[in-house]
């Protein structure tokens, strides 16, 4: 079904970026290939963001050849992620997750957030990703981190995402 509706859904997204007057197409994650597609076709650029290194190599090989379009920019959390998908040709845009300034600084490509915050090797750390809407869940987040946090000392909570704009 995926392969099949792909022409009509790209040509209803390309529709709908005219109909908007859209500037400018930001697309998370590599599989959403539909509105990068979409995109192009109706001559947008478009920030094509690769935000994680659960997708299978072989795919990325399969669609990183769209970056060779002007209009197309790739852009990834991590310089590890360039590395593991073989991106450098494509000179992508590097934007971090919104870690706060200090921590931001301190890790590196590559490194994990204990290090990050100094945490011991056999805490526990608990973490929400995501933008801070109720949608996302992030009351229920904070609820069962207090009381874990009460419980287990040796637990760390860490929260990375940012508030969405009105």
């Amino acid at each position: 079904p995926f392969l099949f509706s792909m022409p009509w859904v790209v040509l209803r997204i390309k529709r709908l970026l005219k109909e908007q007057d859209i500037d400018v197409v930001h697309v998370n994650g590599i599989t959403n290939l539909q509105p990068v597609l979409a995109g192009i076709a109706g001559g947008i650029p478009v920030l094509w963001h690769l935000n994680d290194m659960l997708t299978p190599s072989i795919f990325v090989s399969m669609v990183k050849g769209l970056a060779r379009n002007r209009k197309l920019k790739i852009c990834v959390s991590t310089s590890a992620i360039t590395k593991y998908y073989n991106l450098q040709k494509y000179d992508p845009y590097v934007i971090p997750a919104p870690l706060g300034m200090r921590q931001q600084k301190n890790l590196k490509g590559g490194e994990d957030l204990r290090s990050c915050f100094s945490m011991k090797g056999d805490a526990k750390l608990i973490g929400f990703v995501g933008h801070l809407v109720a949608l996302k869940g992030v009351s229920e987040f904070l609820e069962v981190t207090f009381r874990l946090l009460a419980e287990f000392s040796n637990m760390h909570a860490v929260i990375i995402g940012g508030e969405l704009p009105n």
